[in-house]
């Protein structure tokens, strides 16, 4: 069985999502000086605004930069995730 490129641009982007999520929580965890229920709810937050936020940049540095014509696929991605 054949993955479609679409598949890959899912994959790479919930792996992201976990790797942002990873650091978002050690980040929450580290600032909070403790691990509670609420440091998974405000890491989940975090991640959700970090991802929304990329998606609506991406179209703006993909206007002024051409290194990010490449990333601008993941754009729907990227929203939906978060």
């Amino acid at each position: 069985m054949k993955i479609t490129d679409n598949t890959w641009l899912w994959i790479r982007s919930i792996l992201f999502t976990l790797a942002m999520y990873g650091l978002l929580f050690a980040y929450v965890a580290a600032y909070q000086k403790r691990i509670t229920l609420a440091t998974f709810s405000e890491s989940f937050a975090f991640t959700g605004g970090v991802l929304i936020g990329l998606s609506f940049a991406l179209s703006g540095l993909t206007y002024f930069f051409n290194i990010w014509d490449r990333k601008l696929r993941y754009r729907k991605q990227l929203g939906l995730l978060g």
